[in-house]
């Protein structure tokens, strides 16, 4: 990042799968990454608002990534709490709605400079296409920690992952769905099945492997 402190009206934070330690929701491995990238961003750059914008991916029985990613950036990174905005219910669950209630919130507080925070392979730019007045300034996770860092080499081996793999894979099929009309009845899809309380269920019913933060416990017998 530059040695000069750039100026943002809001930020918006891409959030990526959860995950699930002994019975307890908590944010994957690439959704952690996002929240630490960040808070070093926040401290890093003049900006006056974060935006955490989605809701309940896993079922109304489990906390919103929104809510999850704003407790680590409050509790773990000292974040201040009222710098951090969640929109009003419903939340996102895809990629197209979280971008559209972040515009929605540059609209009402009349912001110009946005940021948006996210993986390099996450499809977040062509809501914005359509957003006249605004600029807005995309930073990629994987380019954000310092070179030769643990976290850079984490951040590129997860890249160059087969989940990483599988999430390209999964961005392309999604955008390409959006484009050609299909990504409504997917959508109505992806709802009915998302109640699906553990990250070892999620792998089985998307058949790639959705989180590596946490390995799949074994059924008891």
């Amino acid at each position: 990042m530059s040695s000069e402190r750039q100026n943002f009206d809001a930020a918006l934070v891409r959030a990526y799968w959860l995950s699930q330690v002994n019975g307890t929701t908590r944010l994957s491995l690439r959704t952690g990454l996002s929240v630490r990238a960040t808070a070093d961003f926040f401290k890093e750059t003049n900006t006056r608002f974060l935006i955490l914008a989605v809701g309940n991916i896993w079922g109304p029985n489990h906390p919103s990534g929104a809510h999850l990613m704003r407790e680590s950036l409050v509790n773990k990174y000292g974040v201040q709490r009222t710098r951090i905005l969640i929109p009003p219910s419903p939340l996102a669950k895809t990629t197209t709605t979280e971008t559209q209630l972040f515009l929605n919130m540059a609209r009402q507080h009349s912001w110009t400079k946005l940021a948006d925070i996210g993986f390099s392979k996450h499809q977040r730019v062509s809501p914005y296409l359509r957003a006249r007045g605004i600029r807005v300034t995309f930073f990629d996770i994987e380019n954000m920690f310092p070179t030769d860092s643990k976290l850079s080499k984490l951040t590129q081996r997860l890249e160059k992952s087969l989940i990483g793999r599988s999430y390209s894979l999964y961005e392309l099929v999604k955008s390409t769905a959006q484009a050609t009309g299909l990504r409504r009845n997917l959508d109505r899809v992806a709802d009915k099945r998302r109640v699906k309380p553990t990250s070892c269920e999620a792998r089985r019913m998307w058949k790639i492997p959705m989180d590596i933060y946490t390995p799949c416990e074994k059924r008891k017998s």
